[in-house]
């Protein structure tokens, strides 16, 4: 219960300001004029119409998400039982793999655990730098491209490694310090048996979830039991006098604030200097895609991709996950699917549209030429800023500006918020603990 006569808001209505304003009953302030932040679904018809499930039909539409596919994953039980009071959850086991567009393999991931799909002499080589002590020890503060070379070897880096996180991080791997290291688990013992024979799937999201009707169903039954302003941005925040200055004209006053706005965002927003250089942040553009199965159209529920001439770095399909994400009177019939391809810019990046339509047409064209799609029904983009967050080795920017946010009654959270990389159940986690601390 939220305490009488305190002024303590939330800023941003995504699952991190959700999960808080579920478990406060505090107010909510959000830039757009919907809930879930990039956490949510879309929906488009052929004719390249967009469609409010709010007021109106859509299921003959193609369900996209701005940010690509997002998935549940990590769920505790009481988080479960805590959503699936708003929406049904449907749980599916992973299907993923690497791609090598040059000869066409598809070889499953993750890829350390499937060295059997590897030649003799490769795999050999493998076994050898991966499972034996020669491998050069990774430094005191080493990057994220150190570690993978002493935790991979040479052979498997000069593969997958390198090549993918060089899209991946657009480039930044060789400068950051390694993070999301549950993504890339070196377990000897599994890759010596996934040498020779099967493996059973793991990883992080081995097993993952997804809301039964879409993220906007979920969201949406979310929002509606939490007191939330939509279409106010944020422009300025006076420290000093508590007030918060919106770009509709609004002001609200303050005593603490629960802020999912990105970290970089909000230390200009008060006009905070950290004395620091910021860490780095990484945009993606999301090519959405409605369109006829491909000759060679992967089973699989996204693939990674270590070279693309697009520069795209993961290809990953709705429809092999769930047919709801297509269209109701092509769900009996696979030869349509739909699809999202993800490409990393630097953070910042002044994306025009030209470029971004050069961009696309580029990436539809690779698709096409790779065989997974063949004629597009509806073709769409996202851009989204930032996308991935990253810090540099022994950086302490982000501890700092969290602690000078602080020091003024702001709290941070969530992926962007707290600048570090989460999904989707830690942040609503996260924020529902926020959020009971601030109504004690």
């Amino acid at each position: 219960m939220r305490k009488e006569g305190t002024k303590t808001i939330i800023l941003g209505a995504g699952l991190s300001g959700l999960g808080a304003a579920l478990a406060s009953g505090l107010p909510v302030y959000e830039a757009t004029d919907r809930p879930g932040g990039v956490c949510h679904s879309y929906y488009l018809d052929e004719d390249h119409m967009r469609h409010d499930p709010y007021v109106g039909e859509v299921s003959q539409c193609f369900r996209f998400e701005p940010a690509g596919g997002h998935w549940l994953f990590g769920v505790s039980e009481v988080s479960r039982k805590k959503i699936e009071g708003f929406c049904p959850l449907r749980e599916y086991a992973r299907k993923a793999a690497v791609f090598f567009h040059q000869t066409g393999t598809l070889v499953p991931y993750p890829l350390q655990d499937c060295l059997r799909y590897f030649e003799d002499a490769v795999r050999n080589r493998i076994l050898q730098e991966v499972c034996s002590d020669e491998l050069p020890s990774p430094q005191r503060s080493p990057s994220f491209k150190d570690w993978l070379l002493a935790n991979f070897g040479p052979t498997l880096c000069e593969l997958f490694f390198f090549p993918f996180n060089e899209r991946y991080t657009c480039g930044l791997y060789a400068d950051i310090a390694p993070q999301d290291l549950y993504k890339s688990v070196v377990d000897k013992q599994r890759i010596r048996r996934g040498a020779f024979e099967d493996a059973p799937n793991h990883g992080y999201n081995s097993v993952f979830l997804y809301p039964s009707g879409g993220l906007d169903k979920l969201v949406r039954a979310m929002s509606a039991t939490c007191d939330i302003h939509f279409d106010h941005r944020v422009v300025r925040i006076d420290t000093s006098l508590r007030k918060v200055y919106f770009e509709n004209g609004a002001v609200r006053s303050y005593d603490k604030i629960i802020s999912t706005i990105p970290l970089h965002t909000m230390i200009q927003l008060c006009g905070i200097d950290c004395g620091q250089t910021q860490d780095p942040s990484t945009a993606v553009l999301v090519v959405n895609m409605g369109a006829m199965r491909g000759a060679n159209c992967p089973p699989y529920h996204w693939v990674y991709l270590p070279s693309s001439k697009s520069g795209i770095h993961r290809v990953g399909f709705y429809s092999h996950v769930d047919r709801s994400f297509v269209p109701q009177r092509y769900r009996e019939d696979d030869r349509v699917v739909s699809l999202y391809a993800e490409k990393s810019l630097r953070g910042d990046f002044p994306l025009s549209a030209e470029v971004k339509a050069e961009t696309c047409t580029a990436i539809v064209d690779e698709l096409k030429e790779w065989g997974f799609i063949g004629t597009p029904l509806v073709i769409d983009s996202t851009y989204t800023d930032p996308a991935y967050t990253w810090s540099r080795p022994e950086s302490t920017w982000a501890p700092t500006a969290m602690r000078e946010l602080g020091h003024r009654g702001i709290h941070q959270i969530g992926r962007y918020g707290a600048w570090r990389f989460q999904g989707m159940m830690e942040s609503f986690e996260e924020g529902l603990s926020a959020g009971q601390t601030m109504a004690q």
